[in-house]
């Protein structure tokens, strides 16, 4: 006849408190050898600032800037610029910052110029080349 779930508790009980006093037993082997060498047994603490104590960045918590909406796209502007006229990249850029955009047209320039819009060609002893239509 099968036991009871009553019995077969008590006799999970009892054998999980057997297990639980040789661990114990363990444990304090464990402390008498680590007390003969003089070693703690306790972890050593945490070297440095606590965790959170850092200085919160500024520039994390800002919100991202929209992106601008120009009338015109880039290439077109720049295209527009050039029209008919010879102009260095210093001048492309000086238009580019009075239109109200932000960083500089150099992008969109060698872009223009690798697609064969533009003509670049060097200025010497300067930095930069003038640009013309192609």
């Amino acid at each position: 006849m099968p036991k009871s779930t009553v019995s077969q508790l008590h006799t999970l009980i009892s054998e999980l408190r057997k297990q639980r006093a040789e661990l114990v037993k363990g444990i304090e082997e464990i402390d008498a050898i680590f007390a003969g060498l003089g070693i703690s047994d306790t972890p050593e603490k945490r070297r440095g600032r606590p965790k959170g104590s850092g200085k919160k960045r500024k520039d994390a918590t800002k919100a991202k800037a929209k992106r601008q909406k120009f009338s015109q796209t880039a290439n077109e502007f720049v295209l527009g610029l050039v029209d008919g006229k010879s102009l260095t990249s210093a001048q492309v850029n000086q238009a580019w910052k009075k239109s109200g955009r932000k960083g500089v047209a150099n992008n969109t320039l060698t872009t223009l110029t690798k697609g064969g819009k533009l003509k670049r060609e060097e200025v010497k002893g300067k930095r930069g080349g003038t640009y013309k239509q192609a």
